[in-house]
């Protein structure tokens, strides 16, 4: 279902849905929302579009596997799960992520009631880019999600520019090879001495 400035009902009753302030969400970098809590799913919704992002939500790990497999050729620019989830942990959903060739590299966001080292340490180790305790401050969650939209962008765009320097490199080496192998024949065929 989408929403359109959603009610906290509204986000109760939906598993996964659609959040976006007037329908042009196709331009704006997309957030899945993984929070099992409704009125803090609707809030972290609603400081996220506010903020310029299109939303998607989710209140379990498996409904977010779901909805990423179903967009598996446009996924989400980033992930934002809360650790403690029904059923599969946030954890588990991060292991699912960077296990998965296409998502790899999607930036993961981890949220938690558990403030301490310890779980900072098993977020980190299990691969999530950011940990962010509960209660927390909504401008320091929106600055680095920011910030981690931004790094990623910049990192796609220099993987794109190194396999594009790998493919002209690996098709000057063909050429070379090429050009190679057909003057090591005219040579031959006309007797040539190096």
């Amino acid at each position: 279902p989408r929403y359109n400035g959603s009610s906290v009902e509204d986000m109760a009753e939906a598993t996964v849905a659609s959040l976006s302030e007037d329908g042009a969400s196709a331009d704006r970098p997309q957030l899945l929302i993984i929070e099992d809590e409704p009125d803090l799913r609707a809030y972290l919704a609603r400081i996220l579009i506010k903020d310029g992002y299109a939303v998607e939500a989710a209140g379990d790990a498996e409904s977010a596997l779901t909805w990423l497999q179903e967009h598996a050729d446009n996924p989400p620019d980033m992930v934002i799960t809360d650790v403690m989830l029904p059923g599969q942990s946030g954890l588990d959903l991060l292991a699912a992520i960077r296990h998965d060739e296409g998502l790899g590299r999607l930036p993961v966001v981890v949220l938690t009631a558990r403030a301490d080292a310890e779980s900072a340490v098993e977020a980190f180790a299990a691969g999530a880019d950011d940990f962010v305790a509960k209660p927390f401050n909504s401008a320091e969650l929106l600055a680095r999600v920011r910030a981690h939209y931004q790094m990623n962008q910049l990192r796609d765009l220099a993987v794109d520019a190194a396999q594009t320097t790998v493919g002209q490199l690996r098709r000057a080496l063909q050429t070379n090879r090429t050009t190679g192998t057909a003057v090591g024949i005219v040579m031959m065929r006309y007797d040539l001495d190096p």
